[in-house]
């Protein structure tokens, strides 16, 4: 657009006009600028984030322990999330960590009572059991997992012939 073409030649208006315009053109464009930029460096902070918290959180879907987010988190609003999934990563181990040892015991425990001994959650499903009790089964001991019911762990010892007088099981299991 020739400004100048617009406003009779010669005249210092028509100079200062087209200066005017040339100026506010430059504003513009550096403000247009600018606005790309702030956009991208939002952008690429943004997407560290999410992409630093959305691997953090399938590798704790996958069943992965001591990792952490990989870098310090700033004060921003994503960066706080990320050390909190960070925090949540390490507390889950040390629970893990605590839960495995707590288990180790109980089947220690287990192992120090001189009989056979099980343990059924509320629908009657086998959840945990010591050697002995493994070593009552005897040729039955392939059916002793967890979440059998008690009706199934019953039939599969009649099948086996540990219960005097179970000729026959569904009778004996009813």
């Amino acid at each position: 657009l020739d400004v100048v073409a617009l406003v009779p030649a010669g005249h210092a208006e028509a100079r200062a006009a087209r200066a005017a315009i040339v100026h506010a053109f430059y504003v513009l464009a550096a403000l247009a600028a600018a606005m790309v930029l702030l956009v991208v460096m939002i952008h690429r902070s943004v997407a560290v984030w999410i992409d630093e918290i959305g691997r953090l959180v399938r590798r704790l879907a996958r069943g992965e322990r001591g990792i952490s987010i990989g870098r310090e988190p700033d004060q921003s609003e994503l960066g706080l999330l990320a050390a909190d999934v960070d925090a949540l990563a390490r507390t889950l181990t040390a629970k893990e960590a605590k839960l495995e040892e707590t288990e180790h015991r109980l089947f220690e425990a287990l192992e120090l009572i001189h009989d056979g001994f099980a343990m059924f959650d509320g629908t009657d499903r086998l959840v945990l059991w010591n050697s002995k009790y493994e070593a009552m089964f005897g040729p039955a001991r392939h059916a002793l997992q967890a979440g059998r019911t008690v009706e199934e762990l019953v039939r599969a010892g009649a099948r086996a012939g540990l219960y005097a007088g179970a000729d026959d099981v569904e009778a004996y299991v009813a």
